[in-house]
């Protein structure tokens, strides 16, 4: 039988699971921090979706691809009118958190 042997369409089916576990797993953990926190931070559940907006942006534009700064990302969605503060504290959380949820195979490579 022509085509794919098995052994490499198993092999890249792997390959690709696992790096969509890895990305999928470091936002999963990264989010449930960025949950715990802003439960503790008395913001109005209202504005939780914003706020881990604004989280999804820093994980990927400040951490994974490193094209931007936090205070970038901060001053961003402080003009749609979150709290300065309360980004700056979630985003320090998030930031210090990052190393410790990261797997290997999920840092940018430079």
């Amino acid at each position: 039988m022509d085509g794919i042997p098995p052994e490499l369409a198993l092999e890249v089916t792997s390959a690709v699971t696992d790096a969509r576990e890895s990305g999928y797993g470091l936002y999963k953990a990264l989010r449930q921090i960025a949950k715990d926190k802003l439960s503790r931070m008395e913001i109005p559940s209202a504005l939780h979706g914003l706020y881990l907006a604004f989280v999804n942006e820093l994980i990927n534009k400040v951490l994974r691809r490193r094209v931007a700064e936090p205070p970038e990302i901060v001053d961003k969605w402080e003009k749609y009118g979150l709290n300065r503060d309360y980004l700056i504290e979630l985003g320090a959380r998030i930031v210090e958190a990052y190393p410790a949820v990261t797997p290997e195979s999920a840092k940018k490579v430079t």
